[in-house]
């Protein structure tokens, strides 16, 4: 049995087919032969090859379907085939020349859609294929930017503090110079010097003349 045996294509107005139509206007089948057909066809659709055997075991098999008897099935199968060519046969098997053309085109149709969807699989997992690398690109390139980021910041530390110490180097007096001790000291000792002698020169003056330098008068 084939999958998805369901299905085949019919045509809405098969009854106006001048075969049917002279099948059912045969006064021996009659509208009945409509039917009868239809389900020979159905069950043909069903069959892997929509072959039957034109053999008695196949016919026994029809009558119960077609509530007729089997040598009844046999003539019917024989006249579709010889008189009104609705079916053909080889002798050894049977089928519908009409039904096989359906199930071909069908077929191809499947066939199609298969192609186009393997292809879209495909193109799918090809494009994705070739998104992953400049994914791994991307991603490689935002660890380099941002070590590169990591060392820019760093610099700029390390820079900022050179800068401050810099600065605080300059504001800072600078260290002494012997030159300049020895001369600090020079003028320290001429201060001293000066003092002692404004000390001696007014240890030597009368007491009168200190009162009157220490207290002056209005």
């Amino acid at each position: 049995m084939m999958k998805n045996n369901c299905y085949f294509s019919h045509d809405a107005d098969a009854h106006n087919d001048f075969k049917i139509s002279a099948m059912c206007d045969d006064s021996q089948y009659g509208l009945i032969a409509y039917a009868w057909f239809w389900i020979v066809v159905e069950i043909l659709r069903k069959e892997e090859d929509h072959k039957l055997p034109m053999k008695p075991i196949a016919f026994i098999s029809l009558s119960h379907k077609l509530r007729i008897d089997a040598q009844a099935v046999q003539k019917f199968i024989e006249d579709m085939v010889n008189v009104y060519g609705l079916l053909k046969s080889d002798g050894e098997f049977f089928w519908s020349d009409s039904l096989n053309n359906r199930m071909d085109m069908m077929k191809e149709k499947q066939q199609k859609l298969s192609d186009a969807g393997k292809k879209g699989a495909n193109l799918k997992r090809a494009n994705s294929e070739n998104i992953e690398p400049y994914k791994v690109k991307d991603n490689k390139q935002d660890a380099e930017n941002q070590t590169f980021n990591k060392q820019k910041e760093s610099e700029g530390s390390i820079d900022l503090e050179s800068k401050s110490s810099h600065l605080e180097a300059t504001l800072k007096p600078p260290l002494s110079h012997p030159e300049a001790n020895k001369k600090k000291r020079k003028e320290k000792e001429n201060k001293e010097r000066e003092y002692a002698r404004s000390i001696s020169f007014f240890d030597h003056l009368p007491s009168k003349q200190k009162f009157k330098l220490q207290f002056p008068t209005a």
